[in-house]
């Protein structure tokens, strides 16, 4: 509500260098269902039912049978891993592209608790 007023008063109210409109909000967009693949830039949120793929402190999120993610560094991927058949998660990881335990531009999913890289094949 206190946004409102501001920008009701304030005409040029600017934030990370754009430009706020009176009455926009911000835009989201839906992506297909199971087994599809979604990515986004830099600072993004990319959420799936197959794979996500992120830029720079993005955060992806997967979730199947089969679920990838890969990120750019200081990107969090978050990677649940159903049982087959059904919706129950099996397992689920999450962590931060830092260069050492996940590399940046690397597929990855979840196998028997750890980290597994996977090829755009898999």
């Amino acid at each position: 509500m206190c946004i409102r007023t501001i920008r009701s008063l304030v005409h040029d109210l600017c934030c990370r260098g754009k430009q706020y409109e009176v009455g926009k909000t911000g835009e989201s967009k839906e992506a297909g269902g199971d087994g599809s693949s979604v990515s986004g830039g830099d600072r993004s949120v990319a959420t799936s039912r197959g794979s996500a793929s992120v830029g720079r402190h993005g955060v992806a999120v997967a979730r199947n049978e089969e679920a990838r993610v890969r990120g750019k560094f200081g990107a969090l991927l978050v990677v649940a891993i159903e049982d087959y058949g059904s919706y129950n998660i099996k397992e689920w990881k999450a962590g931060v592209v830092d260069g050492v335990t996940l590399k940046a531009d690397t597929w990855y999913t979840v196998e028997n608790g750890e980290w597994k890289e996977v090829t755009d094949e898999q």
